[in-house]
């Protein structure tokens, strides 16, 4: 019963992939589109960085190169052993032949013949093969050196872009300032205007304070004078009694 449920609900599964095939490639489309566009942000944000990351990349495809490289050269190895072995055994069967014969023992000589001539070929076949792998050897060694140069004048090169644009970046914000602070554009002589307003709002509060301290001013003379007259009225009063005092 249970593996009955199992069987139908993967049989669900798979025609809802089925019939939905298409909507997990455009999904995939789009996740790829959007991983490309981070991608791209990110180039454009940090260049640098981006460059060296692919000398790395680089750098770690010729480090497997280099393994490759040495078991190409084990290769060789093998073959120049090989190719030794056969020599050393076409001497020792050219001894035997001679020593044959010298015995007059034709028959022995002939089958060590054979055994040369069978070990002739071997070391035809193999001094080919020497000669494939060798050159094949020194056609990868040659790719490699030059892969590890161009590794090398990447890295120098990615600390010499390195410092080209972070020095860039500083002119740039050099110009920048300079620009705030050019003769055409200062603002200080926009200030001068915002200057002048201020001075004549200065002016104008004075006026009023000594428009003030004037009519005070005035109004306190009126009040002395009209004090003095006061005054002299009343002493005019006074020296009149007196004389009425005196003369009754």
């Amino acid at each position: 019963m249970l593996s009955a449920i199992v069987g139908v609900v993967i049989g669900i599964l798979c025609l809802v992939l089925i019939f939905n095939i298409r909507a997990f490639k455009q999904l995939f489309g789009v996740g790829r589109a959007q991983a490309g566009k981070l991608a791209r942000a990110a180039e454009a944000l940090d260049p640098v960085a981006m460059y060296r990351e692919k000398i790395e990349q680089a750098t770690e495809n010729l480090r497997v190169a280099k393994e490759s490289l040495v078991r190409v050269k084990g290769l060789v190895a093998t073959v120049e052993r090989q190719v030794a072995t056969d020599k050393a055994e076409i001497k020792k069967l050219d001894a035997r032949i001679k020593l044959a014969l010298q015995e007059n023992d034709e028959a022995k000589a002939a089958e060590y013949v054979l055994q040369l001539q069978s070990a002739k070929e071997s070391l035809k076949q193999n001094e080919e093969q020497l000669a494939i792998h060798t050159t094949s050897y020194q056609a990868f060694l040659k790719q490699v050196r030059s892969s590890q140069a161009k590794i090398l004048n990447a890295r120098k090169e990615a600390e010499k872009l390195g410092a080209q644009l972070e020095i860039a970046k500083a002119e740039a914000e050099i110009s920048t300032i300079n620009q705030r602070f050019s003769p055409n554009a200062d603002p200080l002589d926009e200030a001068v205007k915002f200057k002048q307003d201020i001075q004549k709002q200065i002016d104008h509060n004075r006026a009023q304070g000594q428009v003030g301290i004037d009519m005070n001013s005035d109004l306190a003379k009126e009040d002395e004078e009209e004090a003095k007259v006061k005054a002299a009225e009343a002493q005019a009063i006074l020296e009149q009694y007196k004389k009425e005092i005196v003369n009754p």
